[in-house]
């Protein structure tokens, strides 16, 4: 379900019920209707179940309309849940194993195993341990098998809980180990207070109250430490931990965590909390001796507990008022809570209670001097005493009950089969030894028998190790030969580049010095040219002609020399940056280049009018200064050169991290660039406009773009005519370190 809830954002779904109603309303999308009931059900369900029910019936029709599994899957989920949360496990047992089998069929392991968790969970609340252990085991080896984590460790801390209740101590614990290694792994904090909880009460019922306070402590520090903590997890927590600290016998520890759980019970507005936290606290003074303060708590929790009907709740309440009164020695005082105590324990059906409740009616009788009733009070105490040790006592209690008579009056009989009672008791309890201690014995037989048995297996495992160490050792000598051989590949390969290496730098020398010589070469008549066009214009001028087309012929040539002449400086610095490494690797503030830059073109930005503004902070790259540089000036030079006639330039150049490369921008307001243009323009002579005064030689974006392919990067452009352009450069931060990377 989760799955299907992350694209509610995407459908503009804020979250509250009334957004979640009006998106409805407008969508027109039958599977996103799906996922907005899907919400809607979450929201409901914890304040308007019947709403809850209306919304997930409406998903699960629409769903199966539609024939998406997926959607069924969880619209079967949110119902089995519901009628969980109602009562009805049968109901909730069949949907959620209803959805269980559509997420197998998606395939959606995760959501497979919850469904099939919250049914095992179901039944372990039933006392079906056998099954619940059953599904529990099916839940897991999907959750395995699609290595969901977090799923697993959920299970298997179900699984230490149901080991809990069936009083596997040992197993229970090791469940939970393995559920808090895994949470503790994946930082899943919430899953691994649960976790700590349950191997909290596993100690706790092992009388182990020191590390059981550990764990309840470490749950609470984590929930504290949440920031989306609730109020009644906190309160759970503290309630535990003084508890814990009663059994301690740490009174003042105890009543500083039963205070702290009231606090936030109240502060949560749990009426329940409230009730049982106050209880705590009104037993914590009772055994601290302060009377009057434990019987107005108990009192209070009493109230609270009879408003909330909650009868377990005012039974440990009563029996607490009542051993109060006790402990004073205000017998008629204690009558008062002894009786109603009775008879809720007699509708509970609590053996415990039972016998405690007439225990305390026997103290009275007693410690009001009312002998006959107290001898009768006594016998029913002994009689629901023994049956909580063994059901199968009841002939023996019936015989006792007739021995004693309410008809005989006189003391001397009374202490006489008193003596009885005793010495049967005590008969009794022999035989309970002897019973245990045969049953013992044969715990040791069967432990012996097993153990046997393992030892064996043991041995058996001991001799498959050694043939798979043998193996791995083979394996291993094999791995350490082949590893030798690439050791060798290695070095050779080593060589080979070295040598490929140095080749490559001669080339670029011999490329670098041919396209020197071949610019000279070729300059050489284009000085003659220009010389002897000089000395025309000069005789030109002596004989006096006027002739405006001769005079426009001689400013022909003297162009054509001048932009062949550029043309030639220009190739040879173009074969520069193509064969040439140029200066070394450094480290290059972005900010300081620009300082340089700005100064370069002092006398373009001062006569345009240019406006510059630059966000670069403090961004720096491993690159060759000269040209990054040469890059950053090309592309100002530009937006200079080609501005708009009819307003000043206005150049914004900022630069972002983005992984291991840097993004540099050039954004301007010049006359932009023609879509079919934004290609060729990085091409060698390749111009935008051949209007005299932006005329160039068509190399400088062919320039920058061999200057980013060398730093490892790329160069684009976004425009539209009339509207200015924007030139992104893409430049890794350390092209040498990628480049050695790539070649390892």
């Amino acid at each position: 379900m989760w799955g299907l809830l992350l694209i509610i954002p995407l459908l503009g779904l804020s979250g509250p019920v009334d957004s979640l109603l009006q998106v409805l309303n407008r969508s027109t999308r039958d599977s996103n209707r799906i996922v907005i009931l899907h919400a809607l059900t979450d929201q409901y369900k914890r304040t308007d179940q019947d709403t809850a029910f209306h919304y997930a019936w409406q998903a699960h029709q629409l769903s199966k309309d539609l024939k998406w599994t997926r959607g069924e899957a969880e619209s079967l989920y949110q119902l089995g849940m519901l009628y969980r949360d109602k009562g009805d496990v049968e109901n909730a047992k069949k949907y959620l194993q209803e959805s269980a089998d559509l997420f197998g069929r998606v395939p959606a392991p995760s959501s497979q195993a919850t469904s099939l968790r919250r049914i095992a969970y179901i039944y372990s609340s039933d006392g079906d341990y056998q099954t619940a252990n059953l599904i529990y085991q099916e839940a897991l080896a999907i959750a395995r098998k699609g290595d969901e984590k977090e799923v697993i460790a959920k299970i298997l801390s179900g699984m230490s809980g149901l080991c809990r209740l069936q009083g596997e101590y040992d197993l229970a614990v090791n469940y939970g180990l393995q559920a808090m290694e895994i949470q503790e792994e994946m930082g899943d904090q919430d899953g691994l207070t649960y976790t700590l909880d349950r191997l909290g009460v596993v100690y706790k019922l092992q009388e182990d109250y020191p590390k059981a306070l550990t764990y309840y402590q470490r749950a609470l520090n984590l929930r504290q430490a949440s920031p989306d903590k609730r109020l009644s997890d906190l309160a759970y927590s503290s309630m535990v931990i003084g508890e814990t600290y009663m059994a301690l016998d740490s009174l003042p520890s105890a009543e500083r965590a039963h205070r702290q759980a009231l606090h936030w019970y109240k502060e949560d507005g749990d009426d329940s909390g409230v009730a049982y936290a106050t209880y705590h606290l009104g037993e914590v003074a009772r055994r601290s001796k302060e009377y009057q303060k434990a019987k107005t708590y108990l009192k209070e929790a009493r109230k609270l507990f009879q408003d909330l009907d909650i009868p377990r709740g005012e039974a440990n309440t009563l029996y607490s008022l009542t051993a109060l009164m006790l402990d004073q020695n205000s017998y008629r005082e204690a009558a008062v809570f002894a009786e109603p105590f009775y008879r809720i324990a007699e509708w509970l059906g609590s053996r415990n209670h039972r016998m405690n409740a007439r225990y305390f009616r026997y103290l009275i009788a007693k410690g009001t001097n009312n002998w006959k009733e107290a001898l009768t009070l006594h016998e029913a105490y002994l009689m629901v005493k023994d049956s909580l040790w063994n059901e199968n006592n009841g002939a023996e209690i019936a015989r006792l009950e007739a021995g004693y008579t309410l008809r005989q009056k006189d003391q001397e009989n009374i202490q006489l089969r008193l003596e009885k009672e005793l010495a049967e008791t005590s008969l009794k309890a022999q035989r309970q030894r002897t019973i245990a201690l045969v049953g013992l014995l044969l715990l040791i037989l069967i432990s012996v028998i097993l153990l046997v048995r393992v030892v064996r297996k043991e041995k058996v495992h001991v001799h498959i190790l050694e043939k798979k160490n043998q193996e791995i050792e083979a394996q291993r000598q094999a791995l350490v030969a082949a590893e030798a051989g690439l050791k060798a590949i290695n070095l050779n390969l080593e060589e080979i580049v070295g040598i490929r290496t140095e080749e490559l730098h001669r080339s670029n020398e011999k490329l670098e010095q041919y396209a020197y010589l071949a610019s000279h070469d070729l300059k050489q008549p284009l000085r003659t040219i220009s010389a002897f066009t000089q000395l025309l214009d000069r005789e030109w001028q002596k004989m006096g002609a006027e002739n405006p087309r001769m005079e426009e012929y001689i400013q022909y040539i003297t162009g054509g020399v001048k932009y062949m002449n550029q043309l030639i400086d220009n190739i040879l610095k173009s074969s520069r940056y193509a064969f040439s490494d140029g200066n070394k690797f450094q480290q290059v503030y972005l900010q300081d280049i620009l300082t340089q830059v700005k100064a370069n073109l002092k006398r373009q930005i001062l006569s345009s009018g240019a406006q510059i503004h630059a966000e670069l902070s403090d961004i720096h790259i491993m690159a060759v200064r000269v040209k990054i540089e040469q890059l950053v000036q090309n592309l100002l030079n530009n937006a200079i050169k080609f501005r708009h006639p009819d307003q000043a330039p206005e150049i914004h150049l900022s630069a972002v991290e983005e992984g291991d490369s840097i993004i540099l921008t050039v954004r301007d307001n010049g006359i932009g660039i023609p879509k079919e243009s934004q290609e060729s323009i990085f091409q060698m002579f390749r111009q935008l406009d051949q209007n005299q005064e932006m005329a160039g030689v068509g190399l400088g974006l062919t320039i920058c773009r061999k200057i980013a392919e060398q730093h490892g990067g790329t160069i684009s452009v976004d425009s539209a005519e009339g509207e200015g352009s924007t030139f992104s450069v893409t430049l890794l931060k350390n092209p040498v370190e990628n480049a050695n990377q790539a070649a390892a």
